[in-house]
């Protein structure tokens, strides 16, 4: 064989071989097993074209590595999975900093928090913003865990309720 075609055939397994990570391929059945379910009540509570939209970025992000400062399947942090996210589904130009998307998105009650909203945290030290999710139903919300990657947390988890700040909504979106 020429060894020009060998190389460009190389070139090519190797090019086939380099596609997307498969990230959810990572996770635990279970957890696999159990977002889907979590995933199928939100669709459910809030049927729509935005939770459609929605529900599809979550599915296509989780089980996603984490990365400081990324922004794709390859690794990603909170705020660049919340402003990926947005972007993909909606168009909606978010910040990729935490705190900048909290200064930028509206604040509402706790009471009134519904799917697609944003759910803030602060560190135990309560220095500021440092942590960002997208609510989905019944105290289960998506996010970048910096040791898991993008998971599906609750907050009934004491982690997150001592490090709970507050919900925001991206004004120009309205799930229902």
């Amino acid at each position: 064989m020429n060894r020009h075609v060998l190389i460009v055939h190389l070139f090519a397994v190797f090019m086939m071989s380099c596609g997307l990570p498969k990230p959810a391929e990572n996770v635990r059945t279970s957890d696999r097993r159990e977002w889907d379910r979590i995933l199928e009540i939100t669709q459910k509570k809030y049927p729509g074209m935005d939770t459609a939209k929605l529900i599809s970025q979550v599915k296509f992000f989780l089980g996603t590595p984490y990365k400081y400062g990324g922004s794709n399947r390859y690794g990603m942090d909170c705020s660049g999975f919340v402003m990926s996210v947005f972007k993909s589904a909606f168009d909606a130009e978010l910040p990729h900093n935490a705190e900048q998307i909290y200064n930028k998105t509206k604040s509402i009650p706790l009471k009134n928090i519904q799917c697609g909203d944003l759910v803030f945290f602060e560190n135990v030290k309560g220095n500021g913003i440092s942590h960002v999710g997208i609510y989905l139903t019944n105290t289960h919300f998506v996010h970048a865990s910096s040791k898991k990657g993008v998971i599906i947390s609750s907050f009934r988890k004491d982690y997150y309720k001592k490090r709970y700040k507050a919900v925001h909504r991206v004004l120009q979106l309205q799930f229902r």
